[in-house]
């Protein structure tokens, strides 16, 4: 598979990303008009500048600007799903929609991006509370795009997890840290 930009292959890029037999039991864009405001269909081109880039299972999604994306309304593409950044509530969003919005939130330096992605810190540390009991599914390839998550309250969990090993303090700030990033995007 050629992504953009890397060799001169011909760019199969959009077509691995809304293959079903790449997608493994994962719904389509239609099944995102029920889940609410921030998500919806895309009709949007992949000519958008790229800002994210995720592997759920053995798929790999772009997060990019949608065609209607304005700097006042910003609007990231997914897949075959449109996401309005400033309509996803870190409280209450799927994991798609997460993707979109720190990679949104790291692009326009409303997130300080050192290392991984803030998506995967946030990923890795709510994997931290799944060990510990306190939730589940964050493995589940199929719920990246239809499971609303808390995800505030599971970074609050992993803190506080982190906080009680000296070995993990250094964790228990990063977390602190994205809690308080992730306030920004309650616009």
């Amino acid at each position: 598979m050629a992504i953009e930009g890397l060799g001169k292959q011909k760019n199969n890029y959009n077509e691995s990303l809304t293959s079903h037999k790449n997608m493994r039991n994962t719904p389509t864009g239609k099944d995102f008009m029920t889940i609410g405001a921030a998500s919806r269909e895309s009709k949007s081109s992949n000519q958008g500048k790229t800002i994210g880039l995720t592997a759920i299972g053995d798929t790999v999604y772009a997060a990019r600007y949608a065609d209607s994306s304005t700097s006042e309304k910003p609007i990231i593409k997914v897949g075959d799903v449109e996401v309005s950044v400033k309509d996803v509530d870190p409280s209450n969003a799927t994991e798609l929609e997460m993707f979109a919005l720190t990679s949104y939130m790291e692009d326009v330096g409303l997130i300080e991006k050192k290392g991984m992605s803030t998506y995967s810190k946030m990923k890795n540390f709510s994997l931290q509370t799944e060990y510990y009991g306190m939730c589940d599914g964050i493995h589940e390839e199929n719920l990246f795009n239809t499971f609303k998550r808390n995800w505030l309250d599971l970074l609050k969990k992993a803190r506080n997890i982190y906080a009680g090993m000296p070995e993990t303090y250094k964790q228990s700030l990063d977390c602190g840290k994205m809690l308080l990033d992730l306030s920004k995007a309650l616009w």
